[in-house]
């Protein structure tokens, strides 16, 4: 039976993560990275202890889990996602796997071919021995099944996913399913519905509990915390149309509730409304004006809009009011950044990881500023230090790549693409890229294959278009690439940085050629 098995699995896993101090989000960033480039972080990977065990949470999450419900190939995903973002904890995943794991979906007659593969991985019994090298085998083999069928797997998942949403909200418009299951409960009084949402919330189901608050809503119009707080739960769901319109309905019933005032201004930055953010904080600051979170984010949203001098002010302000404030740092960082000083950037960057040793984004931050001091082997080390901290980002690793680039280290630098597409297989600059890396290294066929991929993707991307006529200049091929560049031109936006040193060579090619328009 699966419940044992997950039984068994999650509490080995508890029992990991008391012992080595693993939170929940490590776990996850190795889950994530191990199914999608088949490398656990290498101090995972090095761990006797937690090396096996999660090369079978994998397994569980990704082979067992869909070989009784395909479904499970996005929400083991997703859930892991919101586990990352601090939203949902891994016990709360293995509890719902632990719920349905009984319901094997007969639904698959007509089921495509890959997937009947995919499922059959999960049939069997893991063996007692050898069972990490059977483990590493199945994952490898889910994986290339993935990957080979790529196309495929989109479409599925792009149904599924759609299907998903279509049957849910259907059913919980017409009140005949909740995120409760289909005997959810009704409430006669606001009061116990409230109750019952916060219950939900507190026991990681934020779905369940944006219903609860619904039932309270529609018992009691003008009940201000249901309001505020459904419209915090539809943010973090995602939903920013709907929290800002519980959010504006609070502030209708009480224009000097902070909370809603705050929160309705993250939306609205959200939403690309960063003026009416910035109005939000101005109103909110008239109320709180030593609250240093506040002038932080206003400090952001002001950076936004390309004012740096309020952004810079705000940043001060903040800092002046709590001195170990990181975010404040980071941002006043960006801002210096922006303001080519560089010195100022470096330094505030610098302590902002001193006051919290795995922010990411401050070693991001920083290393990006050493590439553009041209100061590789620095930034390097930053990134480094990041991609330790958060493996799963593939920005992480492009930005590396452009430093190993600099480096003249081209070779760790196609690695580096290599990892930056196992993440995101479509990503069209890492394969643009990659294909110049490529080029570099004298690899004409791989780096064509790369702008071709890139071009099959999005053939009106520009980028792809240009790097192979680089090739074709390079190897004297002068009318392939005068095509190139004149689709690459027809491709841009008229505001394309590259247009005017484009339309140059274009121009000197079809002179040399003796046309005045490509052939």
């Amino acid at each position: 039976m699966l419940q044992t098995k997950i039984d068994a699995i999650t509490a080995q896993l508890d029992a990991l993560q008391q012992e080595e101090a693993l939170t929940d989000r490590a776990v996850a960033a190795a889950i994530q990275l191990l199914m999608r480039t088949g490398e656990l972080p290498e101090e995972l990977d090095q761990d006797r202890a937690a090396a096996p065990l999660l090369y079978e949470v994998a397994w569980l999450l990704f082979v067992a889990a869909p070989a009784v419900d395909p479904r499970y190939l996005l929400i083991s995903s997703m859930h892991l996602e919101l586990v990352l973002a601090d939203d949902r904890q891994l016990e709360q995943l293995f509890e719902e796997l632990h719920r349905h794991s009984g319901e094997v979906d007969q639904d698959l007659e007509e089921s495509p071919q890959w997937l009947a593969d995919y499922r059959a991985l999960g049939a069997d019994d893991l063996p007692e021995q050898d069972r990490e090298a059977h483990l590493r085998d199945l994952l490898t083999r889910a994986r290339s099944i993935l990957e080979e069928n790529h196309q495929e797997v989109l479409q599925f998942s792009r149904r599924l996913l759609q299907s998903m949403a279509t049957d849910f909200d259907r059913d919980v418009e017409e009140g005949t399913l909740s995120p409760l299951g289909p005997e959810g409960p009704t409430f006669d009084n606001a009061d116990d519905a409230v109750e019952a949402a916060r219950e939900q919330r507190e026991a990681g189901d934020l779905e369940a509990s944006v219903f609860l608050f619904g039932q309270a809503l529609s018992l009691d119009p003008k009940r201000l915390d249901a309001l505020v707080e459904r419209g915090i739960l539809r943010a973090a769901l995602e939903d920013l149309k709907g929290a800002g319109e519980d959010f504006d309905r609070a502030l209708e019933l009480n224009e000097d509730h902070l909370v809603a005032r705050l929160n309705r201004a993250l939306v609205r930055h959200s939403l690309g409304r960063v003026d009416q953010a910035i109005a939000d904080y101005d109103r909110a600051i008239e109320q709180v004006d030593d609250d240093p979170e506040i002038y932080t984010n206003r400090g952001i949203a002001r950076l936004s809009a390309g004012d740096l001098q309020g952004a810079l002010q705000d940043m001060n302000r903040a800092i002046e009011i709590d001195a170990e404030l990181p975010m404040a740092y980071l941002h006043r960082g960006n801002v210096h950044r922006l303001r080519r000083d560089m010195g100022r950037a470096l330094t505030d960057y610098s302590k902002a990881v001193e006051l919290q040793p795995d922010f990411v984004d401050a070693y991001a931050a920083r290393a990006f500023t050493h590439l553009q001091l041209q100061q590789p082997k620095k930034a390097i080390k930053d990134y480094n230090r990041a991609v330790t901290r958060q493996p799963s980002d593939p920005a992480l690793y492009y930005n590396r790549a452009h430093a190993h680039l600099l480096d003249d280290n081209v070779d760790a630098a196609i690695a580096d693409y290599d990892r930056t597409l196992q993440i995101d297989p479509e990503d069209l600059e890492a394969l643009s890229n990659r294909g110049a890396a490529r080029m570099i290294a004298g690899d004409l066929d791989g780096a064509v294959q790369d702008w071709e991929e890139a071009i099959a993707i999005d053939p009106y991307y520009p980028t792809p278009y240009l790097k192979r006529a680089s090739m074709w200049i390079a190897t004297e091929q002068p009318d392939e690439a005068a095509r190139d560049l004149q689709i690459a031109l027809d491709n841009a936006p008229d505001d394309w940085p590259y247009r005017d040193k484009v339309e140059e060579t274009l121009a000197n090619l079809l002179e040399d050629l003796g046309f005045d328009q490509p052939h």
